[in-house]
């Protein structure tokens, strides 16, 4: 793998983390803020599934890009030279917990998703 391929992945998934990130901040605000000011809990049946929906598609691909991220920092780690393979941070990012890290994940999307929902439908 070239260096200059190397760098431009890690950057491609130090940005979708960014963006990541900025979604997670800005969507769960934001639907708890519609759920709670807008009166969704009392709403018609339309507009639950309409804030659900959102919910779940956000929440959805916040993951996502959180999951490719990650499996691309797993490949990176994986495929080094032999040089790479020898600096002491490339051993230590290959003792990296990479399931425990989509676990987690898995569980830091997981809990506020099902928390609106229960918001929700309530």
């Amino acid at each position: 793998m070239t260096t200059d391929y190397r760098v431009s992945a890690t950057s491609s998934a130090n940005e979708r983390f960014g963006l990541s990130q900025y979604m997670f901040v800005l969507l769960i605000p934001a639907l708890l803020a519609i759920i709670i000011f807008g009166h969704v809990s009392v709403a018609s049946a339309p507009i639950k599934h309409m804030v659900a929906a959102t919910a779940v598609f956000g929440i959805l691909s916040i993951y996502l890009i959180v999951s490719g991220a990650m499996r691309e920092f797993e490949a990176l780690t994986e495929d080094t030279s032999e040089e790479e393979a020898a600096l002491h941070v490339s051993q230590e990012n290959k003792k990296q917990p990479w399931a425990g890290y989509q676990i987690y994940a898995i569980v830091a999307t997981g809990l506020p998703l099902i928390l609106i929902l229960m918001a929700i439908y309530g």
